[in-house]
């Protein structure tokens, strides 16, 4: 559920095993298309541009039943990764930034999931 910012969704239930989330829709690179996004804030405003054009993926095990969260941002490791990371998991009143790698984060109920300044909530339906 989207909380803070406007996307093209208010609601997204995770029916594929990859959702794509970002700016627009349709990621474009000069070599031609590059994504999708499922969940976009494409809307111009100051909380929206706070979001990349390929900001995040979840990825949906349909065995397990969980959910991982996936930082598909560019950013330089350093210094300051923590505040450039662009993705927090704020979870039980605590933060975690989610970093590019291979492994993603398990999502739980209740998180709250900052892209930027964006905040989409996670939660399982019955």
């Amino acid at each position: 559920m989207v909380m803070q910012g406007s996307a093209n969704l208010a609601e997204l239930q995770l029916t594929k095993i990859r959702t794509n989330i970002g700016r627009s829709i349709d990621v474009y690179k000069s070599e031609g298309p590059s994504r999708r996004n499922d969940l976009a804030f494409e809307e111009d405003t100051e909380i929206n541009r706070t979001v990349s054009r390929e900001h995040a993926h979840l990825m949906w095990d349909q065995r397990t039943g969980e959910v991982r969260i996936f930082n598909d941002r560019w950013y330089k490791l350093g210094a300051d990764s923590e505040a450039n990371c662009g993705i927090w998991i704020v979870r039980e009143g605590l933060s975690q930034p989610i970093h590019r790698n291979a492994r993603g984060v398990a999502l739980r109920p209740g998180d709250e999931v900052h892209l930027g300044r964006a905040i989409v909530g996670f939660a399982l339906k019955s």
